[in-house]
């Protein structure tokens, strides 16, 4: 909406990711200069002329939810109709979305896959912000594969966020949960093999290979291509579970994992993904010998205290510095 020009970028990996399906909305009324390639940051970009009030667009969401949530926090200011293209995404992000556009007072309406809302104005509000499931599932992670007994404060399954779901995987597989009013008490056991479909959940599946790759039996998971679009193509980085030992079969919208009651430690790469330096950390704590993993700069992007806060429950774990910080895990 601004009427001068606004330079967009980011690091490495947002530069990677696609953005056709809201740029395609928003190029109708705003002028973009692309300063590498179509269709990705870096890009100029200003308004070109004025949005119709009410005006319907279509944006797909089969790739990303947040091209959705996007246009939902823009359509208070001009007031639009979104319309939903492809299966949805990763949908408990959009309620997070539509959860925080009701603290901020906006109206909306929802038909099927058709959102309504008119011109408003936010208004302030105050907001406790929950403890992060995304961000805890990988100390309970770890927790349920090891004996172990570990205690994560200030999360509450009373939340809009979908990855809260890790807590009733967690104990379908096998671990021993015990929920408080504003505590989760997992118990590490031998745990059983899962199926699940990981579609609205992609930030959970790196750290539950993790734990499938010690569960007896077969795990699958899908409902996963999307994963080919975060940080880094994770279904490709899930293959770094292999070098530890781990059996995994991965296809264009699945992985399989069978489970083996050792791994050995080894040298991992991450592809300058937070959840893959977690993911395969957890993995590490439970294997045989060292693990060098790389990428470990890229915590600061999620969880800044994960070394601490491991090492705090007893994990072996150090930062290599060097010209790229490393994560050693004995």
């Amino acid at each position: 909406l601004s009427k001068k020009e606004v330079l967009v970028d980011g690091d490495d990996s947002i530069r990677k990711r696609p953005m056709k399906p809201l740029l395609e909305v928003l190029k109708k009324h705003s002028s973009i200069k692309y300063l590498r390639e179509s269709f990705r940051v870096p890009f100029k970009i200003k308004q070109k002329d004025r949005w119709q009030e009410m005006e319907r667009v279509k944006v797909d969401a089969s790739i990303s939810s947040q091209f959705l949530s996007s246009l939902l926090i823009l359509a208070p200011l001009i007031g639009l109709e979104i319309e939903i293209l492809g299966e949805m995404k990763s949908k408990p992000y959009v309620d997070i979305t539509l959860e925080m556009l009701e603290v901020a007072g906006i109206k909306f309406e929802v038909n099927g896959n058709l959102f309504i809302i008119e011109k408003q104005s936010y208004k302030p509000f105050s907001f406790t912000v929950p403890g992060d499931f995304s961000s805890a599932a990988n100390i309970l992670c770890p927790a349920a594969m090891i004996p172990s007994r570990v205690e994560v404060e200030n999360l509450s399954l009373d939340t809009k966020q979908g990855d809260k779901i890790v807590v009733k995987i967690l104990e379908d597989m096998g671990a021993k949960i015990r929920i408080k009013e504003n505590s989760i008490a997992i118990e590490g056991s031998k745990l059983n093999a899962i199926t699940l479909n990981a579609a609205n959940i992609p930030d959970l599946v790196p750290v539950l290979v993790s734990v499938a790759c010690y569960a007896k039996g077969t795990s699958i998971f899908t409902g996963v291509e999307h994963l080919r679009y975060k940080e880094c193509d994770r279904l490709k980085a899930c293959e770094e579970f292999k070098k530890l030992g781990a059996n995994l079969r991965i296809g264009k919208d699945f992985i399989e994992v069978e489970g083996k009651e050792k791994l050995k430690g080894s040298k991992l790469k991450a592809f300058k993904d937070h959840r893959m330096v977690m993911a395969l950390a957890s993995a590490a704590l439970n294997a045989e010998g060292t693990s060098l993993i790389d990428s470990a700069e890229m915590l600061e992007i999620s969880f800044p205290d994960y070394l601490a806060k491991m090492k705090k429950l007893g994990a072996n774990m150090s930062i290599k510095l060097g010209k790229k910080s490393q994560i050693l895990n004995k």
